[in-house]
């Protein structure tokens, strides 16, 4: 299990930043993670239908641009750790800052993984709802102050809570034998818009990637170079993770492996004797490696007369 340590600041909720002690007006500040991207809302006390915004991510400043809307959507936001709106009222060079962190847990089928985050508050009445949002939004257990219901049980062989006492803001809960429907957005709250608010947690569930396959031109003359590929996808989930996953690759001649090719493409210096050689590759996503792909042979031909026939 893999935990990189960022966290949704503000947690969804409204959230007031002040730009400047005398500032005349304010601005309060809300997010919503939805399938991989985060969109940002804000209120203000003054009445306008124009900001400036400029978007931060990780290190990297963002530009001004004017917004004629009271929120703005960051796609693919768990390309990053750290993302930050600022936002000015017209006529006006206040800051208003808010900055979104995004938890992310990586595993493995099989596996036992711990998820946890701190709720803005424990309801005094009624309960606190877990819930996991992927393919379908669904409610996996709620929390009151004397105890835990997974769906109307006492005890699931799914999920443990964890936290003492209950009605603790510390939320921790295991998920047993993972699987790849496990993977997706967990958050929690007391009533069903919480499943998208800030301050949850994106679980990442990786897979083998699929069976690596080498394609090129394998007919070409001598004394030129070819270019190999290496072609596989990630299967991890949640599909709005794996699109963004740069997988690495490994080259085998005659099943040795090649040293320093570590890139989906291969390129060769095609001489009489390659025909003796046999090409392989695999593809490798967090550590899980892709079964290997077929073997090619290259034909080396010759631009006058025969030196190899194609046959």
């Amino acid at each position: 299990m893999i935990f990189t340590g960022l966290l949704f600041i503000g947690f969804g909720l409204p959230w007031h930043v002040e730009g400047q002690l005398f500032s005349r007006h304010r601005v309060d500040f809300s997010s919503k993670f939805l399938f991989g991207d985060v969109t940002f809302m804000w209120t203000s006390t003054m009445n306008s239908s124009m900001y400036s915004v400029s978007i931060s991510k990780d290190t990297i400043p963002g530009l001004w641009t004017r917004v004629y809307d009271t929120q703005y959507t960051v796609r693919d936001a768990l390309l990053y750790d750290n993302i930050s709106i600022n936002v000015r009222l017209p006529e006006s060079n206040v800051d208003n800052i808010f900055t979104f962190k995004v938890s992310k847990v990586k595993t493995q089928i099989g596996e036992t993984v711990n998820l946890s985050w701190n709720a803005s508050f424990f309801p005094l009445a009624g309960q606190y709802n877990v819930y996991h949002t992927y393919s379908e939004n669904r409610t996996i257990f709620s929390v009151r102050s004397n105890g835990v219901s997974y769906g109307g049980n006492d005890q699931s062989t799914k999920y443990t809570y964890l936290t003492r006492p209950y009605n603790s803001i510390n939320i921790m809960f295991a998920i047993r034998d993972i699987t790849l429907d496990d993977a997706g957005y967990y958050r929690g709250g007391s009533w069903a818009g919480a499943a998208w608010s800030g301050g949850g947690v994106v679980l990442i569930v990786s897979d083998k990637p699929s069976k690596s396959k080498v394609t090129g031109d394998l007919n070409v003359e001598v004394n030129r170079y070819i270019t190999l590929t290496c072609s596989s996808q990630s299967t991890s989930a949640p599909d709005y993770y794996s699109k963004l996953v740069t997988l690495s690759y490994t080259w085998f001649v005659n099943e040795t492996k090649i040293d320093r090719e570590t890139t989906e493409t291969l390129r060769l210096y095609v001489a009489k004797d390659i025909r003796y050689n046999r090409y392989s590759c695999t593809a490798t996503d967090n550590g899980i490696e892709s079964d290997r792909s077929d073997t090619v042979q290259i034909n080396p031909l010759c631009k006058y007369g025969r030196c190899y026939t194609t046959s």
